[in-house]
């Protein structure tokens, strides 16, 4: 299945080139991705210092709903067109922090 609108590649509306499709299971993995912030401020000392964030699922949720957000936030205007593919399964075992069996975490996907 492709989430997208029709055909394998598409073009990006800054600027026009091609940009390659990606999966449901990419995007999870790159806002799971620790991030590096070197400009972060502590709220307790006041202290600038740097930290790393990290997002993830805390617990296996009983109904999945994604959103894919099509908006540029690179201060360009415009709907981003990159195909997002995904099959019939997916298992959010490798995204979920409490550590629930795979086997646990798999969910059927309609679009």
């Amino acid at each position: 299945n492709t989430f997208g609108g029709g055909s394998g590649g598409y073009s990006s509306s800054a600027g026009g080139a091609s940009v390659p499709d990606t999966s449901l299971e990419d995007m999870l993995r790159a806002y799971t991705r620790a991030e590096r912030i070197d400009s972060y401020k502590c709220d307790q000392c006041s202290r600038q210092t740097g930290c790393e964030r990290t997002a993830y699922i805390t617990r296996r949720p009983n109904v999945l709903v994604v959103y894919i957000d099509r908006r540029q936030d690179s201060g360009l205007y415009g709907k981003i067109k990159r195909a997002v593919r995904f099959g019939q399964r997916l298992d959010l075992g490798d995204f979920v922090r409490d550590g629930a069996a795979p086997a646990t975490c798999g969910y059927s996907l309609y679009a």
